[in-house]
């Protein structure tokens, strides 16, 4: 009897629908923060950031750089996909390119300067004469500017010898007024003046040239003869004209008499010359022609000899010379050199 009642007991006493726990029913989910549900943007599809100054910034690449990130199982998007990485990384070289030449060229010349200021001042190099290399591991980390140490002044031999010199400026100063000429000062190493003997004959010296000598002036170019003027009872060109044909170009040079003339055409060079041996200029020296010119460029008188002229036409293409000739103008003595040119 008390078995019976004891398995009466664990029937269904309770309410339909009750399991014996509330917490189940009752808990709610936490809250996720917002935006939990959505993935990381892929590299790229952000947009480019703005640097201060309103232009955009150069897109981050290096070891955190997701080149491929999407799944590809296609062998040939992958190929495409690889040689546009690399073309990418090879454009980006060329950019810098220029950059790194001018720094390397930078860093020459400030070895160079610094050259200069050992001579002038004695102290020796504080920086490395080589320049370094630039690899990508340099590049990668993050440069930090070096103190450049101070070296000591380097003593003279003529102060350890117990004779006292002027005190030098690791700092030339440059003036830009006339000054009357100063005491030179000596080299390092060289004897005190009051000490030294006078010396017969110069002794050639193999060591820095001296700071304060003067630069060698520059040679000077020599400039073309301009053109002889117009001598009393001579032949003068007074002007040039051009006159355009079908399938010609005419020029003409008014003379205040009759005189000599040769002509030369080099069509390698494109180049006609009209030599006048004993002839002034008092036309316009030089002239420029426009577009609407087929075939003159333009022209440039020089000296000949001693009263004579030389006139100079630069081609624009290949002609050849189909005239040229002396008219001579009626009861006057005043002519005209007439040569006439093919045109393309």
């Amino acid at each position: 009897m008390l078995c019976a009642f004891l398995l009466s007991g664990c029937g269904e006493s309770m309410p339909r629908g009750y399991n014996g726990s509330e917490s189940s029913d009752t808990l709610k989910p936490i809250a996720a923060p917002p935006g939990s549900d959505q993935s990381p943007p892929l590299p790229g599809t952000t947009g480019a950031a703005k640097t201060p100054d309103g232009l955009p910034a150069l897109n981050a690449k290096g070891a955190n750089t997701h080149l491929f990130s999407q799944k590809i199982s296609d062998e040939a998007d992958r190929l495409d996909r690889l040689e546009n990485a690399v073309q990418e990384l090879r454009n980006d070289f060329d950019a810098m390119a220029p950059a790194i030449v001018r720094l390397v060229a930078i860093e020459g010349d400030i070895q160079n300067l610094i050259k200069q200021l050992e001579v002038l001042t004695g102290n020796p190099s504080s920086m490395p004469s080589d320049i370094t290399p630039i690899d990508s591991a340099t590049l990668d980390e993050p440069s930090m500017p070096l103190p450049v140490p101070s070296a000591p002044p380097t003593p003279m031999d003529s102060e350890r010898d117990g004779v006292a010199q002027p005190e030098i400026s690791s700092t030339p100063a440059i003036s830009t007024q006339s000054a009357p000429a100063q005491e030179t000062i000596a080299p390092i190493g060289a004897v005190s003046p009051t000490t030294a003997p006078k010396a017969t004959q110069p002794v050639a010296t193999t060591g820095p040239p001296d700071a304060t000598q003067a630069p060698l002036p520059a040679p000077a170019t020599s400039a073309p003869p301009e053109a002889a003027p117009a001598k009393p009872g001579g032949a003068v060109v007074s002007a040039i004209r051009i006159g355009e044909h079908p399938g010609k170009i005419r020029i003409v040079l008014d003379l205040s008499s009759k005189t000599d003339f040769a002509v030369d055409l080099d069509s390698a060079e494109k180049i006609l010359v009209v030599e006048l041996p004993h002839a002034g200029w008092t036309a316009p020296a030089t002239k420029t022609y426009g577009a609407d010119q087929k075939l003159l460029s333009s022209y440039r008188t020089e000296g000949l000899g001693d009263d004579g002229s030389m006139l100079i036409f630069q081609l624009k293409a290949n002609s050849s010379i189909t005239y040229k000739g002396v008219m001579q103008d009626t009861g006057a003595a005043s002519s005209r050199i007439v040569i006439d040119l093919t045109t393309p």
